[in-house]
């Protein structure tokens, strides 16, 4: 089982590339918009990304 790379909330570069270029897998709400998160495949690895995280609207 491959490890969850957590990206920064405000690594809007990264955040960009991989929703751009992955796979979207699944998503996890957790009370609010600031604890929930995107589970995202990309070049073979698995990253979480916050549904809060800064990004260029």
């Amino acid at each position: 089982m491959n490890k969850i790379i957590e990206v920064g909330r405000t690594d809007i570069e990264l955040v960009t590339k991989i929703e751009a270029m992955g796979t979207w897998e699944s998503e996890k709400y957790n009370f609010d918009l600031h604890n929930s998160f995107d589970i995202w495949s990309f070049n073979g690895e698995l990253y979480k990304i916050y549904k809060d995280s800064d990004k260029i609207k």
